[in-house]
């Protein structure tokens, strides 16, 4: 090889190594930030900031990494590209196109993205690389997603899930079905999504992971509860209820709970609602997740307005009012609207 061609296929490797290193500092912050949030005791609103400023400056500073060295890292995919069908180049394709893809959405246009993505998926499966395939696919998926072009996000995974599974790839399979089911999700399609979580169970179970199976099994109950079945939700719940409190996932046990709630109100059960609803507050509320705690608290004082408990409903929404309010939630508007309502029937003297 030309001299020349050495400096620039080492020109190429460096930058490609930083645009990784940019990459996994980026997921790392973000992984972090959903560990603590899963697993830290009780925390005070200024500890969780604190949590949150500290994961935003790390991921902050990965993303300017990718920026600082943007036209190096340009560069050396173009370089790349000119000088493909090697095996050290395929390689260097391939390692550039995840970080690309991941950060790369921040600076580019999504379709010249998808360009560069769906190019090294097809270097990547001529090179053997299965699960490195998967994992842009998926990437491409989500981008789809967030340009809003679903349907192109549903062929993306549905690749993904096929090489994963032609690949015996558990790991990427697990993906591509949780990411359909988002997808689908976004469709309004819920018996697509009942079925790929239905694949989704058994793979935990045949993976022997107790903390994907509870999260299937939740998921699944949601589904459920959103066709109007609720006692197969119910089933999956406790199951999934089980599992959480074995395993010590008190904000899992949270969402069961609160969707055990959810579950029982819209089969009229309003009584068994509540008790799940007082659950849910308290499990939220050990565990340190304030806003869901604040949406149970939403979802029990609507609770007690269908019993016709107005006094007690009214409460509840405001302490849910003030929270909204002070977080500057988007639902602000909506429940301070429904308050309102609430407290003009008791004006006229409805209550």
């Amino acid at each position: 090889m030309p001299l020349r061609s050495v400096a620039q296929q080492r020109h190429a490797r460096y930058y490609a190594d930083i645009a990784i290193r940019a990459h996994r500092a980026y997921e790392q912050a973000e992984d972090d930030l959903l560990k603590s949030m899963l697993t830290s005791p009780k925390q005070t609103v200024d500890m969780m900031t604190l949590r949150d400023q500290e994961s935003s400056t790390r991921m902050t500073a990965a993303s300017d990494l990718f920026s600082e060295n943007r036209i190096q890292i340009d560069l050396g995919w173009h370089w790349v590209l000119q000088h493909r069908s090697s095996p050290v180049t395929d390689q260097l394709l391939v390692d550039f196109a995840v970080p690309i893809g991941t950060l790369g959405e921040l600076f580019e246009e999504w379709h010249l993205l998808a360009i560069k993505l769906e190019f090294a998926v097809d270097v990547a499966l001529r090179c053997g690389r299965q699960p490195k395939a998967v994992e842009l696919l998926d990437i491409l998926g989500m981008l789809a997603s967030n340009a809003h072009d679903l349907h192109r996000a549903v062929t993306y995974h549905q690749h993904a899930l096929q090489v994963a599974r032609e690949a015996r790839d558990r790991r990427g399979e697990t993906n591509a079905l949780i990411e359909l089911g988002y997808v689908y999700q976004e469709l309004g399609d819920m018996q697509s999504k009942l079925k790929v979580y239905e694949e989704w169970l058994p793979l935990t179970r045949e993976n022997q992971d107790k903390h994907s199976e509870c999260l299937a099994l939740g998921s699944l109950g949601d589904v459920h509860r959103e066709l109007g079945e609720e006692q197969q939700a119910i089933t999956c719940y406790h199951q999934a209820l089980i599992l959480a409190r074995t395993l010590g996932q008190h904000r899992e046990a949270g969402f069961i709970l609160d969707g055990l709630g959810r579950t029982y109100q819209q089969d009229g059960h309003i009584d068994e609602a509540i008790n799940y609803y007082e659950q849910s507050l308290v499990t939220f509320r050990d565990s340190g997740d304030f806003a869901s705690e604040d949406l149970t608290r939403w979802h029990l004082a609507l609770a007690y307005e269908a019993m016709g408990h107005y006094t007690r409903a009214s409460v509840l929404m405001g302490e849910s009012v003030a929270f909204a309010k002070a977080g500057h939630l988007a639902s602000v508007t909506e429940r301070t609207a429904h308050l309102a309502r609430l407290q003009q029937r008791k004006r006229a003297g409805l209550w």
